[in-house]
Order: structure tokens, then C-alpha cells, then sequence
């Protein structure tokens, strides 16, 4: 496996340099702010099974005669050959471009309302892929007469985190490392606790021994009247109902997924533990990224999808293509650096001014 950093002025333009060097097959593995020069900069740490190859890639082989009434000064003969190498993901990628070209004809825009065409060129321009743009065009043809949003507003599922909070006690967050996931937790922890200040919440620290996110998570947490508590050991995990048996709602940070997230439960001693799952992602990676954490995060009990640092992209078109891989609604966003105000519950009105008018779903129930 090749693992490479990158760096950039912006998360966008550090994720650009992945993708010029190492193909969008890369696996994001970390990503944090460093400063250089008293210059502010975002690190990718990016890895690919194997540096990528060149479709044809010439080599040249020396054929030499051995015949022994061969003059032995003859020149050698050299032959070039063509050699193709391209991963199954990449073939299929391909087959799936070249399908949706000849599908394009068809997809006459002309044959769409004023405002669908709107959307649908917005879309476009937002990285919406082929396959959830066809959907779209399909589903835009067929209700002429019908509200754009409430049209396509299936392809992107929504539900408030808040629902979840009302059916189970214990929430898991999961995410790889460099999300923001200690960030997500604190938000949605401080956000309950503004509109719910009767109840109590406590959170539950499973990384103890990554310094940053412990110490802050305690230092929040003591400033807003939320409980911290740690798991040192397995059996601290199988006995969590007797730890937090005093608390309306528990928010359990997990370990950073590098491995499958039902191993990473099962560690931990929380595998009898009926709590809904949420899964963290930032808005700047690849589509190789996105499989590769939705193939480790399988779970029976995984419920949403939650968005962290929107402010440092200006296209949100991955959410919906995410949306289509996974099946999964979104639960919450979080945006900026301070850790009031910048989180939300999802929904539809501000899922899509996000995508299509690029406002942040701020938080207002003051």
C-alpha cells in the first residue's frame, strides 16, 4: 500500500492534490490543521493499494535469436507491446460513463419545466454522479405538475436527530479518523441540552488515550452541566447500564473506524447495547473513501448519517450521492469552529437550501 500526504490552503484543494496524484481510487485515512510559517493548512494522509498505472503502458522486450548459424553481431530484434491495466472499479466506472452517454440523447432537457431544468443543471454542477442524475431526470420527467423538491426530496432522506433521541437512550458515533466526530458529539450534546434542560445527558469516552478529543470533551462537558465518564476496559462496556443508569441520553464516542464497526462495538464490550448508530463524514472526500467506510460500517443498528465541516466546501452533491449508497437519512450537520450554534437537526427545507442555495442550516431557536 502507498500512503502520501498532502497539504493545501483548503480541504478542498488538499483533496484535489489527492486526486491528481493518486486517482480517485485513494483512501482518505486522516486529515487535520497544521500550521506552517504561521500559515494555517489541511493534511491529508491519503494511501492506494498500488500507485496507479497507465492504461497503455509501452515496455519493450529484446528478442534475441539464438540460432547458433546466426551471426552473433546481428542487431536485436524489439518488439513493443501494449499493456492495459485497470482495476475492476475503474472498468466499471468507465462501462457506467459510457452507458450514461448514450443515455444523454435521451435525456433531452428540453422535455423538462423551466424550474426541473433549473434544478437539474444545478445538480449537475453540484457533482451530482450519472446514476442519481438519472434517477433525478427520470423522476422529474414524470411529475411535470408537481413541486421540483417534493418531486426528488426521496432521493436524499431526512430525519432529525431529535426523532432518535426520543426512541433510544444510548447513541453511537462512529467515523475514521479526522472528522470531527468529538466535535459532532459535544454540539449535539450541548444543542440537547438547550432545548432539554431537565434532562440529563452524559457522554462516554471510549478513546481515553488520545489526549485532544479527551481533554475536550471533559472540558465541555464540565462547563455545560453534561456528565463525562470513561470505558477503560471491556467489562466497564457490558456493565454501561449500571454506569449511566441516572441519565435520560448517553452519546458514546467510538473508537476511529479502521477496522469493521461491529468489531470495534464488540471490543468495547457494547455489542448487547440496543443504540442507534451514527455515522460521520465530511463533505471533501473520494467516492473510493465513501465505499470503503460504508463497507466497514455495516451494522444492523446503524441509523443516520450526520455531515461535519460544510463551511470548507462549495459543493454539496456528495451528500446525495452518498444518500443513494448508503440508503441511510441524515440526521444532522455541523459547520464553523466554535462549538455553539453550529450544529442542527436535518429536514427537508434545510437539507436542500444547503444543496441548492448554499445556506448553512443554522440554528435559531434561541
Amino acid at each position: 500500500m502507498h500512503i502520501k500526504k498532502f497539504t493545501g490552503t483548503t480541504p478542498a484543494k488538499a483533496l484535489q492534490k489527492v486526486k491528481e496524484d493518486l486517482g480517485d481510487e485513494a483512501i482518505i485515512l486522516s486529515n487535520r490543521t497544521i500550521e506552517e510559517n504561521g500559515v494555517r493548512l489541511t493534511e491529508i494522509t491519503a494511501a492506494l493499494d498500488a500507485y496507479p498505472v497507465a492504461k497503455e503502458k509501452k515496455l519493450q522486450l529484446t528478442a534475441v535469436n539464438t540460432d547458433n548459424n546466426t551471426n552473433s553481431n546481428r542487431p536485436t530484434e524489439k518488439k513493443t507491446l501494449q499493456k492495459t491495466s485497470n482495476s475492476w472499479d475503474t472498468e466499471w466506472q468507465e462501462i457506467k460513463t459510457v452507458l450514461f452517454d448514450l443515455l444523454k440523447p435521451e435525456m433531452a432537457k428540453g422535455k423538462l419545466t423551466p424550474r426541473q431544468q433549473l434544478v437539474f443543471d444545478y445538480l449537475q454542477k453540484e457533482e451530482v454522479n450519472e446514476s442519481v442524475l438519472l434517477h433525478t431526470y427520470s423522476k422529474l420527467l414524470n411529475h411535470p405538475d408537481k413541486p421540483v423538491i417534493s418531486t426528488i426530496s426521496d432521493l436524499l432522506p431526512v430525519r432529525p436527530f431529535s426523532s432518535f433521541t426520543r426512541e433510544r437512550k444510548f447513541h453511537f458515533f462512529a467515523g475514521a479518523h479526522g472528522v470531527g466526530k468529538t466535535s459532532i458529539i459535544l454540539r449535539l450534546a450541548l444543542l440537547y441540552k438547550k432545548e432539554n434542560p431537565n434532562r440529563s445527558i452524559c457522554i462516554v469516552n471510549t478513546d481515553i488515550h488520545l489526549s485532544k478529543g479527551k481533554n475536550q470533551l471533559k472540558h465541555y462537558a464540565s462547563l455545560s452541566n453534561i456528565a463525562y465518564k470513561e470505558l477503560d476496559k471491556k467489562e466497564d462496556g457490558e456493565n454501561i447500564h449500571n454506569l449511566c443508569r441516572e441519565f435520560d441520553l448517553v452519546f458514546v464516542d467510538l473508537f476511529a473506524l479502521h477496522y469493521s464497526l461491529e468489531e470495534n462495538i464488540d471490543s468495547l464490550g457494547l455489542s448487547e447495547i440496543e443504540a442507534a448508530i451514527h455515522l460521520i463524514f465530511t463533505p471533501y472526500c473520494t467516492n473510493a473513501y465513501y465505499e470503503k467506510i460504508l463497507s466497514i460500517a455495516e451494522h444492523k443498528n446503524l441509523s443516520s448519517i450526520i455531515w461535519s465541516k460544510l463551511d470548507v466546501v462549495q459543493q454539496y452533491g456528495t451528500l446525495l450521492n452518498v444518500a443513494a449508497r448508503s440508503g441511510l437519512p441524515v440526521s444532522a450537520f455541523s459547520f464553523g469552529d466554535t462549538m455553539r450554534n453550529t450544529a442542527n437537526y436535518a429536514n427537508q427545507e434545510n437539507i436542500w437550501k444547503l444543496i441548492l442555495k448554499h445556506e448553512f442550516p443554522l440554528y435559531t431557536n434561541e
